[in-house]
C-alpha cells in the first residue's frame, strides 16, 4: 500500500515553489490563476503558512514572498551538510564516466591534502589514501590551488628545495611561475608525468560563492590508457563538474 498524500500539504509546498520561483512578490489572485487553486482554500493554506512564518506579505501592496522560516531551515541544513558531502557526487560522476581515480585536494599548510577519492575498478590505477598528502610544485592539484594565491604567499610556500620527481618535475622557480600564470588564465592544470612517470593528471578548481578558490577536483591517469585525446576530454569534463560544484556553493 501506498504511503498516503495530504493534498493541501502538498498545495502548500507548490504554493511555496511558486513564490520562490518567483523574482518577484506576487498577489493571491495571480497564485490562484496559475495553479488553479480556488480562493478559499488557497486563502486558508496562506494564512496557515504565514502564521508559521515560511511567507510574509507586503503590508503596503498585499503581496506575498517567502518568509523569514524557511531561510533559517535553509540555514541549519547548510550547517549539517559537509563541504565532501556536496563534492562527492561530482566526483562519483566522473569517476562513472571514465573509470579512473578522481580526488577532492584543498590546501594544507606547503601540501596538497586529499579529502576524498573515488577511486578507478581498473587494477592498474592510481591510489591515494584519503588524509594524505601531495606536493604542490609537482601535482596538477597542487600547482592549480598555487596558482590562485597571492604572489608573496606562492613565494613563501616554494621558499624551499623542489624536489626533481621526474625529469618532467618543473623545479625552476621561474618557469614554475609562469607555469600557475597559464593555469590561472586557463582554468586548469595538467600534470604530465611531473610526480610519477606513467601518471597523468588534471585538474580544475572550486570556488566558494565569494569566487575563492578552496578546493580542486583532480582524476589521475595513466599514460599506457589514456591517449592525449582522452585525457583532453577529461579535462573538459573535469572543468564542467567543478565549476557545477562551484555553482551549488555560491
Amino acid at each position: 500500500m501506498g504511503k498516503r498524500v495530504i493534498k493541501s500539504v502538498l498545495r502548500a509546498t507548490k504554493i511555496l515553489d511558486y513564490i520562490g520561483n518567483n523574482e518577484n512578490e506576487v498577489r493571491l489572485t495571480k497564485i490562484s490563476n496559475d495553479l488553479e487553486i480556488n480562493m478559499s482554500t488557497l486563502h486558508s493554506i496562506i494564512a496557515t503558512l504565514e502564521k508559521a512564518g515560511y511567507i510574509s506579505q507586503n503590508s503596503n501592496n498585499h503581496k506575498y514572498s517567502l518568509g523569514k522560516k524557511l531561510f533559517e531551515l535553509g540555514k541549519v541544513y547548510e550547517g549539517k551538510i559537509s563541504f565532501t558531502d556536496l563534492a562527492r557526487p561530482f566526483l562519483e560522476k566522473l569517476a562513472d564516466k571514465f573509470d579512473e581515480t578522481v580526488q577532492l585536494g584543498v590546501l594544507s599548510a606547503d601540501k596538497v591534502l586529499y579529502i576524498d577519492k573515488v577511486e578507478s575498478k581498473h587494477s592498474l590505477r592510481m591510489t591515494c589514501q584519503m588524509g594524505s598528502k601531495d606536493e604542490l610544485h609537482s601535482s596538477a592539484t597542487g600547482k592549480l590551488l598555487l596558482a590562485y594565491l597571492e604572489e608573496k604567499e606562492v613565494d613563501r610556500l616554494l621558499n624551499k628545495k623542489l624536489e626533481k620527481y621526474t625529469e618532467n618535475t618543473i623545479t625552476e622557480r621561474k618557469k614554475l611561475k609562469k607555469e600557475l600564470e597559464k593555469i590561472e588564465k586557463q582554468g586548469f592544470a595538467l600534470d604530465k608525468e611531473e610526480s610519477e612517470i606513467g601518471l597523468n593528471c588534471a585538474a580544475a578548481p572550486v570556488k566558494d560563492n565569494s569566487g575563492k578558490v578552496i578546493a580542486a577536483i583532480g582524476i589521475s591517469t595513466p599514460t599506457s590508457r589514456v591517449s592525449e585525446a582522452k585525457l583532453m576530454e577529461i579535462k573538459d569534463n573535469l572543468i564542467k563538474e567543478a565549476s557545477d560544484l562551484s555553482d551549488l556553493l555560491s
